[in-house]
């Protein structure tokens, strides 16, 4: 009997106790269900990322022994999203043309590209190619992008005048240490309409395709360093890092949190991402990126891609595992231009180095004058103020092995005297 009185003071005891901690323990305050649009485009994500090993998109190589075995039955469409200047210097032959900084509307995608079709689609750098593939995709097309776009394909320096914008890669500031972010459990609130699945993600993806996307989806990681050093948290953006677990491990962005493809787009997950700043996402490449930036777009996120990814942040070949500048990427297939074929060697294999950078004798020679400017001098001799990246690109390869020629690094900041090489218009060029 007394032991029986000394237990059940102690239980209550402890029930109290236990009640009191839970009471005093922070509690997660579980909201209601994200929208229904936003879990329709959500649902699609998680589809389109279902694992780690997933492919989704095609290698040069793979894409000219599709076009070239023999057999028609199993050629993909190509889809060039190139714009109409960069199509006219030159492009995939047989790609019809749909211009990125043209498109608006899905309907214009679904217009040309067959849902029961295999699609290619590229563009010079692959980022736009990768958001319109990751559009489709989430609409039940079945699309894949040129990995590497249009620069793994030729190496000609008209159409393809430089692999990476040299003023975003440099040796940025980086960290071991892991971040997370908390259960927000807040969700964007999405005015779209549609009374089925597609038409809610083709409205939401018209509402991004119609949005300033070309000049507001990407970041320089020079300007993306600049704001998280500028010791005002107040205009930090939320780092999303797309890394594999054990890459994020050896290296990454200050402050980066490492959520991986294959699982951002689960419910839990998606409720980490904040929407009151925005979200700069950073994969290798900056391929992936793209992907993931349209599609938190579309659920009305602001989210950014980090320009070339992690092989723009770091040369530490172990963090930054692929490289956009590496030349075992690149190939030298024959490309159409003005309506000709312009003839290269179709090897597989990896292109010499002396090979790709080889420059012809210059056509042209013209010093600059007084008041003159890139785009001033493409339209005087091409008729396109557009073309100005030939002249440069021109240019400086002429001054590798002539040093009477000027080195343009800045194509708005040219000077009197400077000699520049003018590529004749029958060389990919051709007039509007």
């Amino acid at each position: 009997m007394i032991s029986s009185m000394i237990k059940k003071p102690v239980t209550i005891t402890l029930l109290a106790i236990f009640f009191l901690l839970i009471c005093a323990s922070p509690q997660v305050v579980m909201a209601d269900d994200p929208p229904e649009s936003l879990g329709i485009i959500r649902q699609a994500a998680a589809n389109y990322f279902p694992y780690e090993q997933c492919q989704y998109r095609i290698a040069a190589d793979d894409l000219y022994d599709l076009l070239h075995d023999g057999d028609p039955t199993n050629d993909p469409l190509t889809v060039s999203l190139q714009t109409r200047a960069e199509y006219e210097r030159g492009h995939i032959p047989g790609a019809v043309n749909l211009p990125w900084d043209e498109i608006t509307d899905v309907a214009q995608l679904q217009a040309l590209i067959p849902k029961d079709r295999l699609t290619v689609l590229y563009c010079n750098h692959c980022v736009h190619s990768a958001q319109i593939s990751a559009i489709l995709n989430l609409l039940g097309y079945n699309t894949l992008d040129l990995a590497y776009g249009f620069e793994s394909w030729t190496q000609n320096k008209i159409v393809i005048p430089d692999h990476f914008d040299p003023a975003c890669v440099c040796e940025h500031v980086m960290e071991t240490k892991t971040h997370s972010a908390e259960l927000t459990y807040r969700y964007p609130q999405l005015d779209v309409t549609g009374n089925t699945r597609a038409e809610i993600i083709a409205t939401a993806a018209n509402a991004y395709l119609a949005s300033e996307r070309d000049t507001h989806s990407t970041i320089c990681p020079c300007d993306l360093e600049a704001l998280l050093t500028d010791d005002d948290p107040a205009n930090d953006p939320f780092v999303l890092s797309l890394q594999w677990p054990e890459g994020y491990a050896t290296g990454h962005i200050p402050g980066a949190v490492n959520i991986p493809r294959w699982e951002l787009f689960q419910l839990e997950n998606l409720s980490r991402l904040p929407t009151d700043r925005p979200i700069v996402v950073c994969c290798y490449l900056g391929f992936t990126s793209s992907q993931v930036v349209a599609i938190l777009n579309m659920m009305g996120y602001e989210a950014l891609v980090s320009l070339h990814g992690m092989s723009a942040w770091t040369l530490d070949p172990e963090i930054a595992q692929f490289r956009i500048d590496d030349p075992q990427n690149w190939r030298d297939y024959p490309i159409e231009a003005a309506n000709a074929v312009v003839e290269r060697p179709a090897s597989a294999g990896v292109q010499p180095a002396a090979q790709v950078v080889a420059v012809p004798a210059c056509p042209q020679e013209y010093i600059v004058q007084t008041n003159d400017w890139l785009s001033k001098l493409a339209n005087k001799f091409y008729g396109d103020s557009q073309l100005y990246p030939a002249i440069m690109a021109a240019t400086n390869q002429m001054q590798a092995t002539d040093d009477t020629f000027a080195n343009i690094i800045n194509p708005d900041v040219i000077e009197v005297g400077w000699k520049l090489c003018i590529p004749s218009p029958d060389n990919g060029l051709g007039e509007n």
